[in-house]
């Protein structure tokens, strides 16, 4: 299998332009020749150079054509139909219909199967516009134009990438389509430089079937296949980056389940953890209340278990300083052939912890605005406070801390120091107010 994204990294370092050559009195003269900012450049090239820079632009051409080659044996994205228009089809999982809309009317449904946001809204298009790009992005709006899409509405931009998204494997199908999963599942990342960056690294021949056409957020960001997996890029700030790595490596350290993250220079990636099963944000099953007593209740329906994990996931929000947790950035894990509630979604999303709204770490964790939350929490609801009692948190030594934060990049003495002493002097504290209840 081809891989793209080599390609294109491997593209970026090699040089463009063309040989001329020019027989001055008997002479011959090689120049490289390129453009530069719109002006045509020339370069003498001493016979040392000349070879090097032969190979170096035939592999440029090598690739570009292989990368054509991709883009010509690729999904493409297609006009709406009218049913599509009028939401008159199918909500699908994988190839099975689970529910049936007549011109965005419910008519019927699998209740076992169809996600939380249709069960309790019973809208597709609630549903639709719950996994549609954000076009305050600038750079989302760079490929709206880029896809040709000129519709407003975000059920409708959605179903440019027929409803799908690469975190599940639901998608909406119009009456009288005969498309497959299979025909509308996502096989290219052609747009993700676009989407990072604002940049097109090469023109497509046609417009093809994105997966960044239904990504949400506020940061610039942008899907990547690296092999066969799929890693979501994002453009963070320097303290943001190194918050989302520092919360990984401690999530990993204490045994809280999180997805994979790495660093790209410049951006963060992470790897997608809904290859087999369904995720979906908690926002689908419980709207936008996010008040811990509200969710822990509402969740405690799911089981003891899950609702456990929820427990530990306020645990780890505390202790990191996490303040942008909200019911679009955790969810639920659902098999894919019972729709039956896995588990909740590992962790992810934690550029706002540590550094990332701060330059200073607060120390005393007493005074602290999430912590002070989980107490008031925990002495209000009884349940609660009595599962949590249950939760083990592991001793971390800070040798252990310091060897995992100096794995993250762009990790300096004093910014670990910092991070040292905050995380044992929180996890100290959280334990002590967990003891006491």
């Amino acid at each position: 299998m081809v891989d793209k994204s080599a390609l294109i990294d491997e593209l970026l370092t090699l040089p463009e332009g063309y040989i001329s050559k020019k027989e001055i009195h008997g002479k011959v003269y090689f120049y490289h020749q390129y453009k530069e900012k719109g002006k045509l450049k020339s370069v003498y090239l001493n016979n040392s150079l000349l070879a090097e820079l032969e190979a170096k632009l035939a592999r440029r051409k090598e690739i570009l054509s292989l990368l054509k080659k991709l883009h010509s044996s690729s999904k493409s994205v297609g006009k709406l139909s009218k049913a599509a228009r009028e939401f008159d089809g199918y909500l699908m999982a994988g190839d099975k219909k689970i529910a049936t809309f007549d011109h965005g009317t419910l008519v019927e449904m699998d209740e076992k199967l169809v996600p939380f946001i249709v069960k309790n809204s019973h809208s597709i298009s609630e549903f639709l516009s719950l996994r549609v790009i954000d076009n305050s992005r600038t750079n989302a709006r760079l490929l709206l134009k880029a896809l040709g899409i000129k519709d407003k509405e975000d059920e409708l931009i959605s179903l440019y990438a027929h409803g799908a998204s690469i975190g599940d494997n639901y998608w909406f199908k119009p009456k009288h389509s005969k498309l497959t999963y299979k025909d509308i599942s996502f096989d290219n990342d052609f747009y993700s430089d676009l989407s990072l960056s604002g940049k097109l690294i090469l023109l497509p021949g046609k417009i093809h079937l994105s997966p960044d056409l239904n990504t949400r957020g506020s940061l610039e960001k942008g899907w990547k296949k690296i092999g066969t997996h799929w890693w979501l890029y994002k453009a963070e700030s320097p303290n943001q980056a190194y918050s989302e790595l520092c919360a990984y490596q401690i999530a990993k350290l204490i045994g809280m389940p999180t997805a994979e993250y790495g660093y790209d220079h410049p951006y963060v990636k992470s790897l997608n953890f809904a290859e087999r099963a369904n995720f979906e944000p908690i926002f689908g099953y419980l709207g936008n209340n996010d008040d811990y007593s509200f969710v822990f209740d509402r969740i405690m329906h799911l089981g003891k278990d899950i609702a456990k994990q929820y427990l530990k996931l306020i645990i780890f929000d505390c202790l990191i300083a996490n303040v942008d947790r909200h019911n679009e950035n955790y969810g639920l894990m659902r098999d894919r052939r019972s729709g039956k509630v896995i588990s909740l979604s590992p962790n992810f999303d934690n550029n706002l912890c540590l550094f990332g709204y701060t330059d200073r770490l607060n120390t005393n964790p007493s005074g602290d605005g999430l912590i002070k939350e989980l107490k008031r929490f925990l002495k209000n609801n009884v349940a609660a406070s009595e599962l949590i009692k249950t939760i083990s948190l592991p001793p971390i030594e800070e040798n252990q801390l310091r060897d995992a934060i100096r794995l993250v990049p762009n990790n300096t003495q004093e910014k670990e120091n910092e991070v040292v002493t905050f995380i044992l002097g929180r996890l100290a504290y959280i334990k002590d107010l967990i003891q006491k209840l």
